[in-house]
């Protein structure tokens, strides 16, 4: 077998396990994909986004959260990424009937934000646990004088 050959049956190979995984991924997740990231050892926090007429209105639940220097809160183009240091580490003795023995110490959301807001007045705030960050629409209509 050449090498090219064997280059070219390894690439197949390769592919077809990560298609199996995809698969294997789908039969256990369903169609909702997993809250946590271990390679990153994080957990993906709630959030809930409310749109109003000048601003889009961002909460997300960060218990274990202590202190608002542990939190990094970032605005780039249209998303909003939220990453958290936990005061302690959540731990899994077996997490989704898959992995054993997980733990995770930060939380970290990437969330999507219309194209129309205004990333610099964006301001947030962290009380008991709960971030809100408030992010400004851009200012689009204007009032015409009628002569």
């Amino acid at each position: 077998m050449s090498e090219d050959e064997f280059s070219r049956m390894f690439e197949r190979i390769r592919r077809e396990i990560d298609r199996t995984f995809r698969e294997l991924e789908e039969i256990i997740w369903g169609e909702e994909r997993p809250m946590f990231d271990l390679t990153r050892r994080c957990l993906e926090p709630l959030a809930h986004v409310r749109e109003e007429e000048d601003k889009v209105i961002v909460t997300v639940d960060l218990p274990y959260v202590k202190r608002k220097e542990d939190i990094s809160v970032n605005v780039s183009g249209n998303s909003l990424i939220i990453e958290a240091k936990m005061k302690r580490k959540v731990q899994y003795s077996t997490l989704a009937g898959v992995y054993r023995d997980v733990s995770f110490d930060t939380y970290r959301k990437v969330i999507r934000l219309p194209e129309n807001v205004e990333p610099s007045g964006a301001v947030a705030k962290f009380r008991k646990g709960i971030l809100e960050v408030i992010v400004p629409k851009k200012v689009r209509k204007f009032r015409v004088k009628v002569e």
